[in-house]
């Protein structure tokens, strides 16, 4: 369909662009409107990038970009981003990893996921005239312009504030007449159901809520992260009943005495620093709650305090004495605090504590999810405070 932008102006400043970028972003548009190819293009990504784990897809979709002259350096706005620092990072070609809450608007790494998947398509059927980086680079145009302070690429002059850009018609479209690729839910939609297709069926088979997946990278997370998916999960879901605290960092066995501090300072961020932002950002919505759980992951306490176990070993402990306080502060509440113990699982932390052993001898996690799912359910208040261990 005919590019023409919803947006008073858009479409005078499209028409200020050369023939090769004038044809380049009509084809992407053209190509974001057809249900059928972002399928297949989403299809051919999901098998190009490593989705079993949030660190592998950070690596594989990086290396992506990289390999296509994106900047190494990614851009992470704390929420809505001004038009001046929004187009200085599409101008000096940084990837976005927004991380406005699903919904009405983008999940983390959307826009990420949206420009390989463009990546992809161009090169399967060789449609675009000039390098993709580079019409990623013109929609903020020149590096360090400003809209206040200068003239952008398109030749209009500063736009009202309540004016978005011509980013926002190619592959960011607001507008309700066209359901397609490049409106933010749809999108959204799209890539969860493509990226993680295992859980959205099982979800929807068991007739339960649309999924909402919301990456977040605890090792960086700031403060301000916890504090947009709480404010995201009260607009988009309106509460929040219960967090499963499952996320671990374990470098491998090693003596303090050669342990990398980086390491340690990643188990120790990773593993108790970041329960407790995401606990605490999240306590007004658990608490609003008629009954709402938390449940801690810990390991066997018998075996961290031995040799070699590190930043891991005295992160579980400091975790397990988090649960214990935090019980002592809201066993008054609808809040439950809850902690469990696994048995010996089929994880990769296991194979790197025990790379010696046979892994495939171990049960999967299947048992310990059941009872975290029994652990977030009313009939568990008798054990609020408890440690449930699952080795016995």
């Amino acid at each position: 369909m005919p590019w023409t932008g919803p947006h008073p102006g858009q479409l005078a400043r499209f028409n200020t662009l050369t023939a090769d970028q004038r044809h380049d972003y009509q084809a992407i548009y053209d190509f974001l409107c057809d249900e059928v190819a972002v399928t297949a293009a989403l299809d051919a990504l999901a098998k190009a990038l490593d989705t079993g784990s949030f660190e592998g897809f950070k690596q594989s979709i990086a290396k992506m970009e990289t390999d296509r002259n994106f900047n190494f350096e990614v851009a992470s706005p704390l929420g809505p981003a001004s038009p001046d620092i929004f187009l200085g990072y599409i101008a000096a070609g940084k990837p976005i990893d927004d991380i406005a809450f699903a919904g009405k608007q983008h999940g983390r790494s959307t826009h990420r996921v949206q420009w390989m998947m463009i990546a992809l398509w161009a090169e399967t059927n060789n449609t675009l005239t000039l390098p993709l980086v580079d019409l990623y680079k013109a929609l903020g145009g020149p590096a360090g312009h400003s809209w206040g302070a200068g003239k952008p690429l398109f030749g209009a002059v500063e736009p009202p504030v309540s004016t978005p850009y011509m980013w926002n018609d190619i592959v960011d479209s607001e507008n309700d007449d066209v359901d397609n690729a490049t409106r933010p839910e749809y999108f959204n939609y799209t890539m969860i159901r493509t990226l993680q297709p295992k859980l959205y069926d099982a979800m929807g088979e068991e007739g339960l809520a649309e999924p909402v997946i919301h990456p977040l990278d605890m090792e960086v997370a700031t403060p301000r992260e916890y504090a947009a998916l709480a404010e995201g999960l009260q607009r988009d879901l309106g509460r929040l009943d219960g967090i499963v605290h499952c996320a671990a960092s374990f470098a491998g066995l090693t003596p303090i005495s050669m342990q990398r501090p980086d390491d340690w300072l990643r188990a120790m961020h990773v593993n108790v620093n970041a329960p407790f932002a995401l606990t605490q950002a999240c306590m007004p919505l658990l608490t609003e709650a008629a009954d709402s759980a938390v449940v801690f992951v810990l390991d066997s306490p018998d075996l961290l305090r031995r040799a070699h176990w590190g930043g891991y070993g005295v992160s579980k402990a400091a975790l397990e004495r988090l649960a214990a306080i935090l019980h002592e502060e809201t066993d008054e509440t609808s809040l439950r605090v809850h902690a469990l113990l696994p048995a010996p699982m089929r994880t990769a932390l296991r194979r790197l504590a025990y790379f010696g052993d046979d892994i495939m001898q171990q049960p999967t996690p299947d048992a310990t999810a059941d009872a975290a799912i029994y652990l977030l359910g009313p009939q568990a208040r008798a054990a609020r405070g408890a440690v449930l261990d699952l080795r016995s």
